[in-house]
């Protein structure tokens, strides 16, 4: 039925004329050739067979993603010449023990004594360079007409042009309207090489973008072709060729008559502002996930009419679920993903038939079509009305173009529920738009769809209208808890979009279900209750009070029902548990806690901050209890910044937002991004003067600083990358010294003279870089040290980096490294790193201070100055002499004292070390005591009474001792608390 089908859709295009260009050889390739990829065996040869019917003669096969021996069959039956055929195959890897014998292979297969052209195809990271020669061998040999490659780099080709005895005749490149590399294009045209696209639309995000842009629409309408025949004309009309690859997704093979319109000279130049240059292209896109034949043009109404009767089967009955306004919708919807839109037409009849009336379309134009067609032809005893059409539509510019085209193709005037998804666009627009179509009865009911937690609440603040459901992936092994918290405290019904799981690049039943089988205890619930696995988790779902849609390439009427068993609360608590889900987490948006520092002007600073410089980020970390922001002073981010803290007036006052900003020292730019700031805020709680190199301006820069803290226009100054000698310098002459020093600093990155300078100054530091470059991120994620941090407190590799810096005393401003971070993200309260975790950290940056000084308990703590260290001094000298007269009576290790009063008086301090071992001597790789003391190495010798002053001496509580001992583990410490004290 389905091959009757696409035959029907093959014959009814017209035939094509397709023009051809001359390669350096003089043979001619057709501009337009047949890509056989993703094609089953009968899918090949019937479509190769209709490409040659229709007027096409170029054919390009790989033998690792196409069975050659289809290709080879339409092409013998076939009434057309082999010398009027352009026939391509490509070697598909650089192992040069395989040239020979898969090019042999090629030729049986493909049943010809040649090929038009020869591709030599560069995986990823190989060297094909020295295989060209047994190319240069097949062209001399005339076996190959003309050779080539593809995949390949500027850099890879450069050598192969130096080195080879034969130019490419043609270069493949990832090339289409929104991505070319022009460096490639301009060496093969150098070389008088012919370019050729292998992927004239891109990806499915590439082809879902040239479907509904604006620009590609009109140019399509003004010449009454498709948008994909638009993008396939502007690379032949730039004189190049390409490959076309039909029923890829929604691409059908009239798109490649290209014949019958010409671009304008205006519409060539609005196309040519769309791309943009890529330096290097990448690999070649990977085809898996991508394997299934999918047709998007629309069923036939004969298709429909023979569908076979359902009669006396089996009919499914679906609840229904009251999801606001009294519209009822059905808990279980079927949904088209993973479906051809071929299958989806056939499913979703048969469905239909058996009773089910919900049906959830993406919004791709075959699939819409498709559905359009059975909607027009319902079986016998269903009306539109016993139908609930969901219909997805994306947040973009062009939201009202999809919906009026989408109700075109579903033949209604209305949806049951219309989806805004997420696709990382800002769908505060986009949902005004859909709160129209609910008010004016074309939707129904409205919602979304895959909205993160903190989307979902940017939106709410300034929806008129809260969306009456959310769908999201939610299953029994893998599910986002505040997602569903969100959803869910906001008075929407959640609907599972993904009920199976998804475990590979696209969803896939059979695969889900393998896993699914594979995991013992829904095996033992489904066994238990005589059900399948995936009723199990459907009614897993359900039970919880959740929608869901669901996919399968063939319906029964088993498959939705599970009225015959209920879970029970223990068989659902170790689902919950499965999936990581629980009732507790249904709880409002979460909150941090930011501990605050005193700087030296009086201001509360919180140790961490965030860069804003997008206004979602900005609400989304007010949201979660942010508070300190680093703003950017450019017009637009300003009013970016303005507008995020202008949505919780009333809820945050001003006075508790700490803001940052940052200027530098050229001259009159101090002035200059006061006067912008003061556009927007009456003061910044910190401003920064940042040095980006050995700036002579930034004393004078320094001395605006000032000014504007003297005015109140600033509460807070501070200065960024200044070396310890520029700084040295300013403050001889500073009449402020700066309250914050903001530096390069992680954990792979420290500088030490700086740090210790900034202390004796008591210059509070910040870093700006916790993360470290791109690199570091890389040896975060690789670094065992780290990883087993992260293993052992169940934290990201992020908060440890971050709890480093804190648990120094230092504070952190960072970019957010999450497109959108959770409070997990940034809570760092839950752990507290230990001495050798410390000092691990420490010695991936070689960072080793004078001055490490601070409490980890307390991120306020201050250090301990000389007279504080006296005073401590005093009072641990006497309890010394008084624990160490009790234990040397204790152990027998009393010292001979002399009867001697004056002597007795001068043994009081002096002979309390006397015999005492150093801390250096101890056997232990760590020799600084713990964290949080003050600390000089013991004695070796008695104190004098004026050396007393100068020493900073603490003693070891046993409790702290004995928290030490516990933590070093990877320490050999051959002392007692006992003995130390």
């Amino acid at each position: 039925q389905r091959q009757r089908f696409k035959q029907d859709i093959l014959t009814d295009f017209l035939k094509m004329e397709i023009p051809t260009k001359k390669l350096a050889t003089g043979a001619l390739i057709p501009v337009v050739s047949l890509s056989c990829n993703s094609l089953d065996a009968v899918e090949t040869k019937s479509v190769v067979e209709n490409w040659l019917q229709l007027g096409g003669r170029g054919i390009d096969t790989s033998p690792t993603v196409v069975d050659e021996n289809p290709v080879g069959n339409a092409i013998k039956q076939s009434t057309i010449d082999r010398k009027d055929i352009f026939l391509t195959t490509q070697i598909p890897n650089c192992n040069l023990e395989e040239i020979a014998s898969r090019f042999e292979s090629d030729l049986t297969r493909l049943d010809t004594d040649y090929v038009d052209l020869l591709l030599r195809h560069k995986p990823k990271n190989a060297n094909c360079t020295e295989g060209w020669v047994d190319l240069e061998e097949y062209f001399g040999s005339k076996r190959a007409l003309a050779i080539g490659v593809s995949g390949f780099t500027v850099e890879d080709l450069q050598p192969l042009l130096e080195s080879g005895k034969t130019i490419p005749h043609v270069n493949q490149i990832d090339l289409n309207i929104y991505e070319l590399d022009r460096e490639m294009i301009d060496l093969s045209d150098k070389h008088n090489i012919m370019v050729q696209s292998r992927s004239p639309l891109g990806d499915d995000a590439l082809m879902s973008r040239i479907e509904w842009d604006p620009v590609i629409q009109k140019i399509a309408e003004n010449h009454e072709v498709t948008t994909y025949q638009v993008a396939m004309k502007w690379i032949i009309q730039h004189g190049w060729s390409t490959t076309f690859q039909p029923i890829q997704k929604k691409l059908e093979i009239s798109d490649a008559d290209l014949v019958g319109f010409t671009l304008t000279r205006d519409e060539m130049r609005e196309l040519n502002e769309l791309h943009q240059d890529i330096s290097s292209p990448s690999s070649p896109p990977s085809k898996e996930g991508n394997q299934e034949l999918e047709i998007s043009s629309a069923p036939s109404q004969a298709e429909i009419s023979s569908a076979p009767s359902q009669a006396g089967i089996i009919k499914v009955n679906v609840e229904t679920k009251n999801i606001g306004d009294g519209v009822m919708m059905p808990v279980i919807s079927l949904a088209s993903y993973s479906l051809s839109a071929a299958q989806f037409l056939e499913v979703s009849y048969d469905y239909i038939q058996l009773g089910g009336r919900g049906i959830e379309a993406i919004n791709r134009w075959g699939y819409l079509a498709a559905l359009g067609k059975v909607i027009s032809k319902l079986p016998e005893g269903v009306d539109r009305k016993d139908l609930f059409l969901t219909l997805d539509i994306n947040c973009n510019d062009n939201f009202e173009t999809q919906f009026e085209r989408s109700l075109q193709l579903l033949k209604t005037d209305y949806v049951d529920l219309l989806l805004l998804e997420d696709r990382g666009d800002d769908c505060i627009p986009a949902w005004t738009r859909v709160e129209e179509k609910f008010i004016t009865n074309q939707a129904r009911s409205i919602g979304v769809k895959h909205f993160k937690a903190e989307d979902l609440l940017h939106l709410l603040k300034s929806a008129k209208i809260n969306p009456h459901v959310h769908t999201l992936p939610a299953n029994v092994l893998n599910n986002d808890p505040r997602m569903i918290s969100t959803a869910t405290n906001n008075g929407m019904i959640v609907q599972s979009t993904l009920p199976f799981g998804v475990f590979s690049n696209r969803p896939n039943v059979t695969k889900e279900l393998s896993v699914l089988s594979k995991n013992s205890l829904i095996q033992n619930i489904a066994d238990y209750h005589q059900v399948t696995v995936s009723q199990v988790a459907m009614k897993w779902i359900l039970q919880h009070g959740w929608m869901f849609n669901f996919y399968s390439e063939k319906i029964k009427a088993s498959d939705t029902d599970m009225s015959s068993f209920t879970l029970s609360n223990d068989e659902m608590g170790h689902l919950d548990a499965l999936s990581g889900f629980s009732s507790s987490s249904q709880a409002p948006l979460e909150q941090i806690k930011i501990e605050t520092k005193m700087i030296q002007s009086g201001v509360v600073m919180p140790v961490i901050s965030i860069e804003g410089d997008i206004q979602e980020r900005i609400e989304n970390w007010l949201d979660i209890g942010g508070r300190g922001i680093h703003v950017l002073i450019e017009n637009g981010e300003l009013q970016k910044t303005k507008l995020a803290i202008q949505a919780y007036a009333g809820k945050i006052d001003r006075k508790d937002i700490f803001l940052t900003a940052t200027v530098n020292c050229k001259l009159g730019q101090v002035e200059k991004k006061m006067s912008n700031l003061q556009e927007h805020f009456d003061y910044v709680d910190l401003l920064i003067l940042h040095n980006p190199g050995n700036d002579k301006g930034c004393l004078s820069a320094w001395v605006n600083l000032e000014q504007q803290f003297v005015l109140n226009q600033a509460r807070a100054i501070g200065v960024k990358d200044f070396e310890t000698q520029q700084l040295k310098v300013m403050l001889d002459t500073a009449r402020v010294v700066p309250h914050v020093y903001q530096l390069d600093l992680n954990i792979f990155k420290t500088d030490i003279e700086i740090i210790d300078f900034l202390a004796s100054k008591d210059i509070p530091l910040q870093s700006y870089s916790p993360f470290g470059s791109g690199l570091n991120k890389f040896n975060m994620t690789e670094n065992l040290a780290i990883q087993r941090i992260v293993k052992k407190y169940q934290v990201s590799d992020y908060q440890v980096a971050m709890k480093w810096i804190l648990q120094h005393g230092w504070m952190t401003s960072f970019g957010v490294v999450p497109e959108l971070f959770e409070v997990r993200d940034v809570d760092m309260s839950g752990f507290q790193l230990t001495y050798n975790e410390m000092k691990k950290l420490d010695g991936l940056s070689n960072f080793v201070s004078n001055t490490k000084t601070i409490d980890f308990s307390n991120a306020n703590s201050r250090v301990c100055g000389t007279g504080c260290v006296i005073g401590i001094t005093s009072i641990v000298a006497c309890l010394l002499l008084i624990v160490g007269i009790i234990l040397g009576r204790r152990k027998g290790y009393k010292k001979k004292r002399t009867s001697d009063a004056a002597n007795a008086e001068h043994v009081g301090c002096d002979g309390l070390y006397k015999d005492f071992p150093t801390y250096n001597e101890y056997p232990s790789p760590n020799r600084n005591p713990p964290f949080g003391l003050v600390y000089s190495d013991f004695p070796r010798k008695p104190i004098e009474e004026d050396e007393l002053s100068k020493k900073k001496v603490v003693v070891l509580p046993p409790a702290i001792m004995e928290s030490a001992v516990d933590n070093s583990a990877d320490d050999e410490v051959l002392m007692r608390s006992s003995e130390l004290t």
